[in-house]
């Protein structure tokens, strides 16, 4: 529902839709000194020189602006009147007399004001002259500005076609209201009887020209009073009779109502705008019909005041402030993302909103997380590269409307962290117990040795028999070295291992199978711990040589120059298993030693995986 205006006119309280400010009463769209506005949580009393009051609203991309003002005069005006008999009404006493009955009517409708009559019998336009011009020190223009008037009434004579001609006496009265320090009203001619043809015509010259200089301000009396016979004229058919005089005030009077009040007053209406409301106000729309209260525009957020120009070049005090506000953009950065392990990038579809604009800017931002490169940034749809496993990550989406006002959202981004599975394996002459590992044992020259763990299998390829088995892990003590720590193999498993007396590798000529991956299942990580000298073993260097093969068939190869009592660690990464899950390893020589020994030692083999 609309807010509602509460206008309190006297003793009567309007109730009118806030941007329909019409009185009943009056018909106007004025408000009048002693009124009380109530709107929005505000009060405004009407007072003297109270500027418009201003309204608005905004719905979507448009606002509203509505204005009301006030009609009302200033309280208790002076008039001063100049002029000869039409100004006194030679030969009449109140309540006759013009003066009187222009009173009244100023009391009934304006509630009052003080009116100094000036006028005598016999003059025209050149005793009204400034005095430096030779006007009449008491009874002129400099006279009537010494009341410091707010409305100066010159109620022209007949006498003046006996001494000027219609163009001169026309000057004159330009000459008078130049100098006029109130705004200046002009009373028309009147005929008389008394006149010939020749003087009635300059009257008639004389109403032409004064109606043409003075169009807004000449109460209208020639065209009012047409015949000094009638009954509206005295008996000397040159001086108006009470019916006469009425008339004469109500003509009067209907031209002060109509040009003094506000509504008819103003020129226009100057519509301001500023930035902040502090300062840098620009014209941004005037008003010239005076019957316009409201309008409407294409919305510009910003802060709204009014003020009136009047006809006297004069303006009415500002307006109440009016704010429309720039409602602030949504913006919606889509539902936080959960990803699996090993995603690397995400694409996010971001969108924004307006009510009363239009998006005309997005910006994706990082606001935690290390690391990420952002794709199309300043579009709705952003790719996100560089996630990591187990990282979480926080972006924001900004848009930005037509008015410069700013909307965020956040969304998450968390990447699932990799598990990982173990499987180790030592190798040695007999079973042996060591916790989290599983024992590929077996007597000397078996051709199949075999074991799993955690799902992965470890046997020997058939076709390239293992030669020997060595130590153990209670017996072979000679030949320990400790390895480097950072690779964590027990001495337990150091201490344990087998040898070949396989031949130079060759493709195709692996002993060792490791099976049970996915298809085509990348490995993080394969290690393997061998060529270390075994306990009354003197040779004094072993020579032996590593090889995984991946699914591509493409080979890695290690080698180790191996002196003393030494235990060396071989790592493989991202290995590739083939389409059956298997991967293929060669432990071989690589230079015969002499001629009776030939071999090369694995002790253990750990594999990590992701899963």
């Amino acid at each position: 529902m609309a807010k509602r205006l509460h206008i309190k006119h006297g003793a009567t309280v309007y109730d009118a839709m806030l941007h329909e400010l019409y009185l009943k009463e009056t018909g106007a769209y004025l408000f009048r000194e002693g009124d009380i506005v109530k709107a929005n949580g505000a009060t405004y009393p009407i007072l003297r020189d109270t500027g418009p009051l201003l309204f608005g609203r905004s719905t979507g991309s448009s606002m509203q602006l509505t204005w009301g003002y006030n009609d009302t005069l200033k309280n208790n005006p002076v008039i001063v009147i100049i002029g000869s008999s039409h100004a006194v009404s030679l030969n009449l006493s109140p309540p006759d007399t013009m003066q009187y009955k222009l009173q009244q009517l100023i009391n009934d409708n304006w509630g009052g004001a003080t009116i100094h009559n000036l006028g005598v019998p016999g003059e025209y336009t050149d005793h009204w002259l400034p005095t430096e011009l030779g006007g009449l020190p008491d009874r002129n223009i400099d006279a009537a500005n010494s009341y410091n008037p707010d409305i100066i009434i010159l109620v022209g004579p007949t006498n003046d076609a006996q001494y000027n001609t219609p163009e001169q006496a026309t000057a004159n009265l330009q000459t008078i209201a130049a100098a006029a320090k109130g705004k200046f009203f002009v009373h028309s001619p009147i005929r008389r009887g008394d006149y010939d043809a020749n003087l009635l015509a300059r009257l008639a010259a004389e109403n032409v020209l004064w109606t043409a200089a003075f169009p807004y301000v000449l109460f209208r009396l020639w065209d009012i009073l047409e015949d000094p016979f009638g009954p509206d004229f005295q008996s000397d058919h040159i001086h108006l009779s009470p019916q006469g005089t009425t008339k004469q005030a109500d003509a009067m009077f209907a031209v002060l109502d109509r040009e003094l009040r506000a509504n008819t007053a103003y020129l226009r209406f100057d519509l301001d705008r500023s930035d902040d409301g502090a300062g840098g106000w620009g014209l941004f729309d005037q008003v010239v019909d005076q019957q316009v209260i409201r309008k409407t525009f294409a919305k510009q957020p910003g802060y709204y005041r009014m003020r009136a120009a009047l006809k006297d070049g004069s303006y009415t005090a500002y307006s109440n402030i009016v704010q429309i506000m720039n409602a602030v953009p949504t913006a919606n950065a889509g539902p936080d993302q959960n990803l699996p392990a090993g995603n690397t990038s995400v694409v996010l579809n971001g969108s924004g909103s307006d009510t009363d604009g239009t998006i005309v800017s997005y910006l994706w931002t990082v606001i935690s997380g290390a690391g990420l490169t952002l794709q199309d940034a300043n579009t709705p749809t952003v790719t996100v590269n560089g996630l990591a496993d187990g990282q979480s990550y926080t972006l924001r989406l900004t848009v930005t409307d037509n008015w410069g006002a700013s909307g965020s959202d956040d969304v998450n981004i968390t990447v699932g962290a990799v598990s990982a599975a173990v499987s180790q394996f030592n190798f040695c002459a007999s079973p042996a117990d060591i916790p989290g590992w599983e024992t590929i044992a077996g007597q000397p020259h078996l051709a199949v040795l075999s074991g799993s763990h955690n799902g992965i299998t470890v046997d020997t390829v058939a076709t390239n028999l293992w030669g020997n088995l060595g130590g153990t892990t209670a017996s072979d003590v000679n030949g320990e070295d400790t390895p480097n720590p950072v690779f964590a193999f027990n001495a337990e498993v150091t201490r344990s291992f087998f040898f070949t007396y396989s031949n130079t590798y060759t493709p195709g000529n692996e002993n060792v199978r490791i099976s049970g991956f996915n298809p085509g299942e990348v490995v993080p990580l394969i290690e393997i711990l061998g060529s270390r000298d075994a306990a009354g073993v003197s040779f004094a260097t072993r020579l032996c040589d590593y090889t995984l093969v991946d699914a591509n068939g493409s080979y890695l190869v290690h080698d180790f120059d191996v002196k003393g009592n030494t235990a060396n660690l071989v790592t493989y990464q991202d290995m590739q298993a083939d389409a059956n899950g298997v991967l293929l390893l060669a432990v071989y020589r690589r230079l015969p030693i002499d001629g009776n020994h030939e071999v090369g030692y694995l002790n253990a083999m750990r594999i990590t995986r992701n899963i």
